[in-house]
Order: C-alpha cells, then sequence, then structure tokens
C-alpha cells in the first residue's frame, strides 16, 4: 500500500503527501481553480483498479457529512457501499450511471431518476434526500476528484482506495469495523490515551453531548477540542476527523491502517488504549475546583453544576437526581464562608427556576484533606446540615453522593473545555462528573 496520508479542510478536499507530511487545502480555497481538468470523466472514474472512498457534505459553506462510502465505477454501472443504513454497508452492484462530457462541462449522472427495483442508489437519493443525483465535475487536486451537485449543491469527494478496503466493502465487513468502532468508544473507562508519532494525549466520550473532546498539551499548555461522533468517519480501513486535531506541530485528523478491535485500536504511526489514568496530568483541574465562580447564580454564591452528575459509561447520572425532580443538579461549592471565617466546601442538590433557588448542602466540615500527586484529591469529613424539612428522597441521594465522594483513593481532577472541571474516580475511572456550568 502507498504512503499516503490524506488531509481534509472541511471536509471539500482531500490532499495526498508521500512524505508523511500533512497537505491542508482550505475550504475557501477549494472552489478558486487550480484543478486540473479532463473532458475525460469517464476515464478517470473507471480507470482506479479498486475503487473509490467518497464523501458528501451539506455545501460549499456547510461541511456536515451527510453520507460516505465506497463506490467503483464500470463502463456503465457502479457498485457502492454508504454508511448511512446498515443494510447499505456491504457493497450493492449493478447501479446505472452516466457521463455527460463537453469542453466547458462535464457531467456525473449517478441516478436514472426512475426509482425502479433493481436501482438502489436511485431509491436512497429519493428516499433520504441527502446526496444529489447528478453532479458538476469541478477538477482533479493530487489524487482527488471534487464534483458539486446540481439540484442541493452536495459536495462529493472521491479518493482512490486500496485492494484490501476494496475486499471489506465486498465482503460486508465493514459493518463489523463500525461496531467494533462503537464498542471501542463506549468502553468503560473515562481515558482513551494516545499514542501518535510518540507524541501522547488522551481523549473522553461525553456521551451527554454525542462527543469526544481531545485534550492535548505543548510545553505545559493544554489544548481541547471537542469533535461529533457524527464528524468521525469510519472507513475500511482508516479513521477520519472533520477536523485536525493539533499534536505539537503535527496535524492528527486521518489514522492509516487502522486495526479496530472492540477493546483496542492500533494504525499507522500510533495506538489508542481505554485505561484508568490519563497519560498526563496539570495542576488546571485541581485549580479550576478550588475556584470560585462569584456571582454565578446568586449575590455572593459561585459553584459548579452538573446536569447529568454522577456518570458512568452507558448510564448518565446513575444516582438518579431526576427522582427529586426533573431539573436537579449535583452542586459543588468550593472555598465557601460559613459564620464568619470557616471556609468550606459544600456539595448538595440544587435547581434554579425563575422564582426560586432550592439548595441542600453538606455541613460545615466538608474539605479537602489531601492532594497528592497525579492531580489526585481525596474527601473527608462529611457532615449534614438541612435548612428546613426535605423529603426522604432527597436524603437517600444525598447520602449515596457522599459515599461516592469518600472513595478512599480519592479523585483525578481535570480541566475541560470552558476550563470546567472534572472528577474522575482514581482507582478505576469507572465512575465520573462532568460540571458543566455554574
Amino acid at each position: 500500500m502507498k504512503n499516503i496520508i490524506y488531509s481534509i479542510c472541511c471536509l471539500f478536499l482531500l490532499g495526498c503527501a508521500k512524505d508523511n507530511t500533512l497537505t491542508n487545502y482550505e475550504a475557501d480555497n477549494v472552489f478558486d481553480g487550480g484543478f486540473e481538468k479532463s473532458v475525460e470523466l469517464s476515464k478517470l472514474l473507471t480507470v482506479v483498479d479498486h475503487g473509490w472512498e467518497f464523501q458528501v457534505v451539506g455545501s460549499r459553506t456547510n461541511t456536515s457529512v451527510l453520507s460516505y462510502g465506497y463506490i467503483k465505477f464500470d463502463q456503465e454501472t457502479f457498485d457502492f457501499a454508504l454508511n448511512n443504513l446498515p443494510s447499505y454497508r456491504k457493497v450493492k452492484v449493478g447501479n446505472p450511471f452516466r457521463v455527460a462530457d463537453s469542453y466547458a462541462m462535464s457531467k456525473l449522472f449517478l441516478s436514472n431518476g426512475t426509482g425502479q427495483q433493481g436501482s438502489e442508489f436511485t431509491q436512497f437519493v429519493q428516499q433520504t434526500d441527502l446526496i444529489d443525483s447528478i453532479y458538476t465535475y469541478l477538477g482533479k487536486r493530487s489524487d482527488t476528484l471534487v464534483f458539486v451537485g446540481d439540484d442541493k449543491g452536495r459536495v462529493l469527494t472521491l479518493v482512490p482506495t486500496n485492494s484490501s478496503s476494496q475486499q471489506i466493502y465486498n465482503d460486508g465487513h465493514w459493518q463489523t469495523i463500525i461496531d467494533n468502532f462503537e464498542s471501542f468508544i463506549n468502553l468503560p473507562r473515562f481515558f482513551f490515551n494516545t499514542s501518535y508519532n510518540r507524541e501522547e494525549f488522551f481523549f473522553y466520550n461525553d456521551e451527554a453531548n454525542e462527543r469526544l473532546v481531545f485534550h492535548t498539551h505543548k510545553q505545559d499548555q493544554e489544548s481541547y477540542t471537542a469533535h461529533a461522533i457524527s464528524d468521525i468517519l469510519v472507513y475500511a480501513e482508516k479513521i477520519m476527523l472533520k477536523h485536525p486535531v493539533l499534536i505539537g506541530d503535527e496535524r492528527f485528523q486521518v489514522l492509516e491502517e487502522c486495526d479496530i478491535q472492540p477493546t483496542g485500536l492500533t494504525f499507522k504511526g500510533g495506538f489508542i488504549k481505554n485505561e484508568s489514568a490519563p497519560c498526563y496530568t496539570n495542576t488546571d483541574g485541581v485549580l479550576a475546583l478550588k475556584t470560585r465562580n462569584a456571582g454565578s447564580f446568586a449575590p455572593n454564591l459561585g459553584f459548579w453544576t452538573s446536569k447529568k452528575g454522577w456518570s458512568r459509561r452507558g448510564e448518565l447520572d446513575f444516582i438518579k437526581m431526576s427522582d427529586i425532580r426533573a431539573d436537579a443538579m449535583l452542586m459543588y461549592q468550593p472555598q465557601t464562608a460559613l459564620e464568619g471565617t470557616i471556609m468550606v466546601n459544600r456539595v448538595g442538590f440544587m435547581y434554579i427556576s425563575s422564582s426560586n433557588t432550592w439548595m441542600t448542602f453538606n455541613g460545615d466540615k466538608a474539605s479537602f484533606i489531601k492532594q497528592t500527586d497525579n492531580n489526585k484529591l481525596t474527601f473527608d469529613a462529611f457532615t449534614w446540615e438541612w435548612v428546613g424539612s426535605r423529603p426522604v428522597i432527597v436524603n437517600e441521594k444525598h447520602a449515596l453522593n457522599m459515599e461516592l465522594l469518600k472513595k478512599p483513593d480519592g479523585y483525578i481532577v481535570l480541566q475541560t473545555i470552558g476550563k470546567k472541571p472534572v472528577l474522575v474516580s482514581a482507582s478505576d475511572a469507572l465512575i465520573w462528573v462532568i460540571y458543566d456550568g455554574r
């Protein structure tokens, strides 16, 4: 297999570089010309031996991925596989196409427009309204062909693939690869440690927002980027991120020669493992958690809140705060003065409405008792204190909340997007709280 690294910007073009560097084409330049143009489009489509991997995005300005997969053109028909539905993830055969070449313009007709039995691509186009059926050929840059749809303006890019990927699509094994990837990113531990060309970073699966959040660092400066699950393209032997993650001075965007298993993932130049501790830590998370965010919701009160509360893989809010009420939130209030000079860290539940704020706290002795290496915190010395009477259900949830916080090994504390703190159980990384509000 050629040593090819693809790079895309906003999924319009993929560059090809044979020296292990990533070539980037800015989205604004995709339609500026500079293409290698040919009027013999039919030859370009059929000359590749093993077909093309493609993607379709919304338009020239909307880079949302609508479909991606595999396509191979013969003289009058094309085979294809699409990611959109499981039934389309094994190659469909015999769909007609035609090319209309002229000196000024070449057009690709992917659908015969009738939707008759046997033309499954036509049926897909008409039923989903995701893909144009007629495309104008814009040109070729490196080995990538670029088209724009005549009806909806969808942008289609084609990149040649290899024999092993073609075999995976033909045999229907692509579905297994997609299933393996979904199983992998849903492994139970919080941290997915990654090595890429000897650079280390990690990401976590933010299920509440259906995204992966990447944590990278350079000279003690940490950066965070979020990538929607829907913007991660899983092909037969490569994984592509819609936007690059900057690792040092390199762009991490396309993982080549992937071996995706339910319990691990390797690729050319690196691997990803689901582990119980991050590959690196810093003090940002501890500082964030200890910081009072004055004026958050009420005068002289500063606190962090979490709408999903205690979570574990596949189970947000597993202590069921919603049993208290639907809008209940887990609350943490650092370094709060009670009765003059006593400074405490308070935890509890709360909700906020237009007319009322309701809170329950632990008592005035709650505090961090130890900060260890690797930015871990241990909580201890909890007492209870109530303002007025509270229902039994609050009492039960509060007790569970306290027991979870008092895990003997404490919590690894991270800072994530928005400078918000995250607590992850230090013993196994199997439970966590993401504070998403303040």
